[in-house]
């Protein structure tokens, strides 16, 4: 192979451009929040101006995990490794619960046990009223990695895609979902025009 040849396929293609998801759902739970109470958040994606500025509305302890692209390595190890690594990725409640998590993209990079592996590190950090963000894709391909999601406003998501590496999608069953994360039931849901499943889960 050519110099030549050889670096122009060592160029990775370009990042998909970022995507407007309406998302109604989100927009729905988003619009109930109240600015007088004292909500405590998890965010399992990464840090952006756009969901601080949304969030900072409200009268609220934001924790960002920063952990997507770390959640979705947790397949490939055994359960006491998954509860170690859990404990270094996922910071538990130690005075309050959590009221709300955002899990965004993150069911879609992980297989139903270490969902429920995530549920269950998350237990004694949860309460009835405990609330929880999902999209799910429901057919087509994905990124092979988590994006990020940022908060235009209430109703709408800025998707911006990792990269251009395309995998099938897992096609999460509802029921499927539900079994594996003991204690959440589904509130809402929406499938939405490009395939994504917009999920609400909520402790009873």
């Amino acid at each position: 192979m050519s110099l030549f040849r050889r670096q122009f396929a060592e160029i990775e293609p370009p990042k998909p451009e970022p995507v407007t998801i309406n998302c109604p759902v989100f927009g729905a739970f988003s619009e109930e929040l109240q600015q007088d109470v004292n909500y405590q958040i998890l965010d399992l994606g990464s840090a952006s101006p756009e969901n601080l500025d949304f969030f900072s509305i409200f009268n609220c302890r934001l924790q960002i995990a920063d952990a997507l692209p770390a959640l979705q390595l947790l397949d490939d190890l055994s359960s006491d490794e998954q509860a170690n690594k859990l404990d270094e990725l996922i910071p538990k409640q130690a005075d309050k619960s959590y009221d709300i998590i955002l899990f965004w993209d993150l069911l879609n990079y992980i297989e139903p046990e270490t969902i429920r592996s995530i549920i269950n590190h998350l237990s004694d950090s949860i309460e009835p009223g405990t609330v929880l963000y999902a999209l799910n894709a429901s057919r087509g391909t994905i990124p092979d990695q988590p994006g990020r999601h940022r908060v235009i406003d209430a109703g709408q998501l800025l998707y911006e895609p990792a990269n251009s590496n395309y995998m099938p999608s897992p096609c999460h069953a509802q029921r499927v979902l539900e079994k594996y994360m003991p204690g959440f039931k589904v509130e809402k849901s929406l499938l939405l025009k490009n395939g994504l499943q917009e999920f609400l889960f909520k402790v009873a």
